[in-house]
């Protein structure tokens, strides 16, 4: 098994841990968006469960525009 491999493995491991992890009310700092899916639609898939079902914000680091959630923003 190559290293890339183990490497997709383990980071949908720590998601699916993430996952349990969160309550709502949470704030969830992620350092690139890369990091919620594989692709734009698992991205997506998993923004919008955390935000919408789950009920928690979350700051991306390496885009201002997604600095600073909504919630946050009064």
């Amino acid at each position: 098994m190559s290293i890339s491999r183990v490497a997709k493995i383990l980071i949908v491991h720590v998601i699916r841990q993430m996952r349990l992890m969160i309550r709502e009310g949470d704030l969830v700092f992620v350092d690139a968006l890369d990091r919620l899916g594989r692709d734009y639609d698992g991205i997506i898939a998993e923004w919008k469960h955390i935000t919408r079902e789950i009920g928690a914000d979350i700051v991306c680091l390496d885009n201002e525009t997604l600095l600073i959630p909504e919630s946050l923003r009064q």
